[in-house]
Formats: C-alpha cells, sequence, structure tokens
C-alpha cells in the first residue's frame, strides 16, 4: 500500500495515452545531469588531489629544509670519525616521516661511507647536503649527506582519497539523477506525451502519400515527444511556404522567359565581337614576340662575336654542340676538331695525370649537376702556345625535366696566370730581401752596442768620479755626451727589437701579470719626465678586477707602456696631464688606454702613424725620438694576441688603446717563439 500511495504521489493517476509513451527525455535529461555531476566531480576531486600533493610535497620539503639543522653536528661527526654519533644521526633521520634512506660519504682524505634504511620506493626524491668543517678560518668541505624521501606513501594516499570522493560522489549523483526524473516526469513528460499523442493524430489527418507517410512514422518512432512535436509543425509549415512558393516560382519563370531569351541575343552578339577583338590581339602580340625573338638572337650573335669570352653548349654526354666564333680566334682550332668532343678528350692525358684531383671534382660537379664555377685547365692547341682557360656554366634540362648538358662562357686567362706568377715570385725575392736587411741591422746593432756602452760607462765615470773634479762645463759636455748615448741606445735598441720581429726571431715569455703594479712601476719611473715637461700624471684601475692576471710578457708589458706614456708626456703641452685608464671587457680582455691633452695628430698622418722611423713632421720640434717606438709597441701587442687602436683631434690631445687578454690560471706555458 506504501508503494502505491508513492507512485501515485511521483506519477499522478495514470493517463490513458493515445498511443504507447516513452520518456525519452526523461532519460535523456537523467544522462545530462549523470554526465554534468561527474564531470564537476572530476574537475573538483583533481582541484583537491592537486591541493593535497602540493601540501605534502611542502611538508617532505620543509623536513628536508630540517635535516639543514642537523648537519654541523653531523660534520662534527664525520671530523672525528665517530662511527656510533653517525649511525645515531642517520637512524634518526630515517625515522622521521617519508625518510626511508640517508647515507655520509666523505670527499677528502680516504674515503668512507655510512648509510641507514634502504631506498624501496620507485618513486623518490633525493637531496645532497655538504658537510664543511671550518679549520683556521677555512671552510673545508669534507663530504656529503644524501637523504632520500619516498613519494610512494603520497601517491597512495592520494589515490585512496580520489576514490572515497569519487564514490561518495558518485552515489549522491546517481540519488539525485533519481529524483530529478521522477519530478520531471510528473510535471514535464506526461503532459508531453498527450500533446505529443494529439500532434501524431495531426499528422494521420495530413493524407500523406503511402511512402512518404511511412517514412515519417518510422523517424518519429526514434524521436523523443519534444522532437515529435516540433517534427510535425515543421511539416506542416514546410507544406504552406512550398504551396505559396510554387505560385510564386510559377509566375516568376512566365515573366523571365521572354526576358532570358532577350538577354541570350544580346550576349551572343557580344560575345562573337569579344572573341574576334581577342583573335586579333593575338595575331599582333604574336607578331611582336616573334620580332623580338629575331632582335635578340641577333643581339646575341653580336655580343658573342664581339665580347673577349666564348659561350659554349654541350649535350648530357659533356660533348660540345655549340661554341661561338670567338673560340675558334682564341684557340686557333676549327670546329672540326672541338665540336662533338668532350673536354677530356681535348686535353693531354699528362695534365690529366698531374692534375688527378682538380679533374675528378670537376667529373663529380657534373655528375651531381651543380653548376661550374672558375673552372681552370690548360689547352694545348694543334699550333701555337698552351693556353689556360677559365669556364663557367650552368646546367639545363628539357620541358621532361630530363638533364640536357651545360651552358656558359669561357676566356683565355693566359696572360693573368702569367701575371699572377710574375707577381708571387716579387713577392719571395721581396721577402728575401727584407730578412736579409733585418739580419743586417741585427748584427750592425750588436756591433754598435758593444762601443756605445763603453762610451755610456766612461761618460757616468767622468761625471761620478769623487777623485776627478771637472769644470762646470765640462760635465756639462759630459752630460751632453751621455744623454746622446743613450738617445742613440734606445734608438739601437728599438732597432734591434723591430728587425728581430719582422726576421721571426722575436721570443716572448708569456706569463701571468699583474698589469696595476707594472704601470704603476713605470708611472713613478716616468715622474721625472712628466715634471720636467710640468704634465700631470692620472692612473685609475678602479674598473679592474684584480682576480685576473694578463697574459703577457711583463718586460715587453712594460716596454709598451714606456713608450705610450712617454710619448703622452712628450707631445703634451705645458699644464697638461695624461691619463691612464685600466679596466677589464665583457670579451675577458684588459683594456688599457693612455691619454693626453697635447697637440694632437692630423687626420693625413694617421696612415703614418706606426710607419718606421717617421716622426710625423717632428724633427725640427726639439721633441727627442726615433720613430720606431710605436711600429714596436704595434708588433709587440699583435705577438701578444692584442690589438692597439687610436683617436686623436689635431689641437686636442690622443688617445691610444690597447687589449690583452686576461687569464685566472697560473700556468705558464713558457717562452713562445713567434
Amino acid at each position: 500500500m506504501a508503494i502505491k500511495t508513492l507512485t501515485s504521489f511521483f506519477w499522478g493517476p495514470t493517463p490513458v495515452p493515445v498511443s504507447k509513451a516513452r520518456n525519452k527525455v526523461g532519460r535523456k535529461l537523467i544522462a545530462l545531469i549523470i554526465a554534468f555531476s561527474s564531470l564537476i566531480t572530476l574537475v573538483i576531486t583533481a582541484f583537491q588531489l592537486l591541493a593535497d600533493y602540493h601540501d605534502q610535497r611542502a611538508n617532505l620539503d620543509n623536513l628536508f629544509n630540517q635535516v639543514t639543522v642537523s648537519v654541523p653536528s653531523l660534520s662534527e661527526s664525520v671530523w672525528a670519525f665517530d662511527e656510533n654519533q653517525i649511525s645515531l644521526a642517520l637512524n634518526a633521520l630515517i625515522n622521521l616521516r617519508h625518510i626511508e634512506y640517508a647515507s655520509v660519504e666523505t670527499t677528502n682524505g680516504k674515503k668512507r661511507k655510512w648509510d641507514a634504511g634502504q631506498q624501496i620506493s620507485k618513486q623518490a626524491v633525493d637531496r645532497l647536503y655538504p658537510l664543511v668543517q671550518v679549520r683556521r678560518g677555512k671552510a673545508l668541505e669534507i663530504g656529503t649527506l644524501k637523504v632520500v624521501g619516498s613519494l610512494d606513501a603520497i601517491y597512495n594516499s592520494l589515490l585512496s582519497k580520489a576514490f572515497g570522493i569519487l564514490v561518495s560522489n558518485g552515489i549522491k549523483t546517481f540519488f539525485v539523477a533519481i529524483f530529478m526524473f521522477f519530478l520531471f516526469h510528473k510535471y514535464v513528460t506526461r503532459r508531453i506525451e498527450v500533446l505529443a499523442d494529439t500532434v501524431r493524430q495531426l499528422e494521420t489527418d495530413l493524407q500523406l502519400n503511402d511512402s512518404g507517410h511511412q517514412a515519417a512514422k518510422k523517424d518519429m518512432a526514434q524521436m523523443d515527444e519534444i522532437d515529435a512535436v516540433n517534427h510535425v509543425f515543421d511539416e506542416m509549415s514546410q507544406k504552406l511556404y512550398a504551396t505559396i512558393e510554387a505560385l510564386h516560382d510559377t509566375n516568376r519563370q512566365l515573366q523571365n522567359a521572354n526576358l532570358e531569351i532577350s538577354t541570350a541575343n544580346d550576349e551572343l552578339e557580344q560575345r562573337v565581337e569579344e572573341r574576334t577583338e581577342h583573335l586579333q590581339e593575338e595575331i599582333r602580340q604574336r607578331q611582336i614576340a616573334d620580332q623580338s625573338l629575331r632582335e635578340n638572337e641577333q643581339r646575341f650573335r653580336d655580343i658573342a662575336e664581339s665580347a673577349s669570352d666564348w659561350f659554349w653548349e654541350t649535350d648530357s654526354q659533356h660533348c660540345f654542340t655549340y661554341l661561338s666564333n670567338r673560340c675558334f680566334e682564341v684557340t686557333g682550332m676549327s670546329a672540326q676538331d672541338l665540336l662533338g668532343k668532350s673536354r677530356f678528350a681535348l686535353v693531354e692525358r699528362n695534365i690529366l695525370e698531374q692534375n688527378v684531383e682538380k679533374w675528378e671534382r670537376f667529373q663529380q660537379t657534373l655528375r651531381d649537376r651543380k653548376p661550374i664555377k672558375g673552372f681552370q685547365y690548360v689547352l694545348y692547341p694543334k699550333h701555337g702556345k698552351p693556353l689556360t682557360i677559365q669556364l663557367n656554366g650552368y646546367p639545363y634540362w628539357n620541358e621532361d625535366g630530363e638533364f640536357s648538358g651545360y651552358r656558359g662562357a669561357a676566356r683565355d686567362i693566359t696572360e693573368r696566370v702569367q701575371h699572377e706568377m710574375d707577381l708571387q715570385q716579387s713577392k719571395v725575392d721581396a721577402d728575401t730581401a727584407n730578412r736579409a736587411k733585418s739580419e743586417f741591422i741585427s748584427s750592425m746593432s750588436h756591433e754598435l752596442r758593444t762601443p756605445l756602452n763603453g762610451i755610456l760607462g766612461f761618460s757616468q765615470l767622468l761625471e761620478l768620479h769623487p777623485e776627478m773634479k771637472l769644470a762646470p762645463a765640462q760635465l756639462d759636455y759630459v752630460a751632453q755626451i751621455r744623454i746622446a748615448g743613450e738617445h742613440l741606445l734606445n734608438l739601437i735598441n728599438d732597432i734591434l727589437d723591430l728587425s728581430k720581429i719582422e726576421s721571426g726571431k722575436f721570443e716572448l715569455s708569456l706569463a701571468p701579470i699583474d698589469p696595476v703594479s707594472i704601470v704603476q712601476s713605470n708611472l713613478e719611473t716616468l715622474q721625472p719626465l712628466a715634471l720636467k715637461h710640468q704634465v700631470e700624471l692620472i692612473f685609475d684601475s678602479v674598473g679592474f678586477d684584480e682576480n685576473f692576471k694578463v697574459w703577457a710578457d711583463p718586460t715587453r708589458f712594460s716596454q709598451i707602456m714606456m713608450n705610450l706614456c712617454s710619448n703622452a708626456i712628450k707631445y703634451n703641452r705645458e699644464d697638461g696631464r695624461v691619463d691612464v685608464l685600466i679596466q677589464n671587457t665583457p670579451q675577458h680582455k684588459l683594456r688599457v688606454s693612455v691619454s693626453d691633452t697635447g697637440i694632437g695628430i692630423s687626420p693625413e698622418n694617421f696612415d703614418k702613424l706606426f710607419m718606421p722611423f717617421n716622426r710625423l713632421d717632428a724633427e725640427g720640434s726639439g721633441i727627442e725620438g726615433t720613430g720606431v717606438g710605436l711600429s714596436v709597441t704595434l708588433k709587440l701587442i699583435e705577438l701578444m694576441d692584442g690589438k692597439i687602436s687610436f683617436d686623436s683631434r689635431e689641437g686636442e690631445g690622443t688617445t691610444f688603446v690597447f687589449e690583452l687578454p686576461l687569464t685566472t690560471s697560473g700556468t705558464n706555458p713558457g717562452p713562445l717563439k713567434h
């Protein structure tokens, strides 16, 4: 009795349907409710699981961070090799949640390893902690602590939670869908069924033909109640629209019949006229094209006959099929000698044997159908001297895409090749003479320095000997002798360095050096010269990282700085200044700049600046110099894998900038001979 009451509440009194009612709408509704609820459940569950996963991973990361607290005490135990304390510490770590394995391994001295636990999880995460011991104010890394945490427990917890959420939400979704199904059927579906039966009866009264009626019934049997009502109303409206449209179409067809006949006649006349004009234009364009083709052919023949080059063409077997007349004029050979033959048949066999690799590369180019660019070979005509031929060409194909041969141009370069050989021999002769000059200067410089050192030594003895009292005029003469001798000695030294560099016998002892200390020492040495010329020396090394060293010869680096700074002082003005700046570059180079406020260099002398013995019109200025210092400076910087540049404005001053490689290593490869 209770079941009948509950059924009456949900379903109401049972109607007497005109046709069998199928609750298809209710079924669709319950399916959509279940699908939508399931989707929402999956999305919410996924977000919950993701949040739980991040929380548990955060807890595991916090646990790893807590391990850091025990690292100092463990470092003390490892330093003391206290195995009991190490084992206790490792066992304490593996007793932490999700920690299943811990180990300690020393990195200095004797290799030792302690571990606790066992890594059994397939999914795990580990952390490494360096064990550091401070001794005498210096931190020493003595070992590494490795801690492995398990992710399997996290994943199992998440899977269990996901299963519980999905099961509970699935049960809720099922009961909610059943309840909604009952309500929808009670208040909606039953009334739609009555309306659908009425519509089906109207459909029968429309008196459709048998085939159409049977097909409609078959389609409606597969529809739900709402689709069936909509289908019948659509058919009724379509029949009304079809009847009205048929009447309109009949009227339009009658009106358009006469118009189409008239239009067709006009269009036919217009098409005949247009086609006639088109044919006339085609004939005119073809005549113009034929005339242009004949003119181009004649132009090509004229150019081919007048040009120094000649044109050629070969077939797919690389035999000549065409050669312009210029070829016969240059080679002295006839068409019978060349046409139908390949280049390999025209070249002497001994020439082919002497240049096997070159001709093999040429054959490979032909096989690969690649362009020929600048290929040279020697041709021996029957009458006349050998000719060096240079040719260029491109492959061509027929309309079917098949390879047909090569086309190109060739020229006689015999005179140019001979000229290049003469230039090469002249260069060899000049290099030989230059080396002989450098060797002569080097030997003469050694011979000159020996007596010159004696002159300087005795002049210094005359100036400084306590028992030999000279008159002031005599001391002045001796000083002039010493100054002139030192100037001559510097000139000889520069010439000797330059000759060694040019002869390829100059040696460098490269090593990592401190540029700051060397530059400071050089500036202290030049301070008296700066006071004499009333010039202020300013040094700035703020932009240089002292952790780097310069890979250079210390003696030659000092020589470079002395040359540049002394020139900046001597060619400066009174109350001028010299700025020396040292800094690192992003390209891992040392950059040194020496700037002065002197007379500058005129633009027309820029190209002569580094030429030996060229003082740029300063010979009569009273400024000491040899004109060799900058040349030697340039060569020394290039030998030490550096580069130098300058910027100058006449009347304002000059700035020299050079760069040398930096290093952080203390190794020295030893003397290098360039």
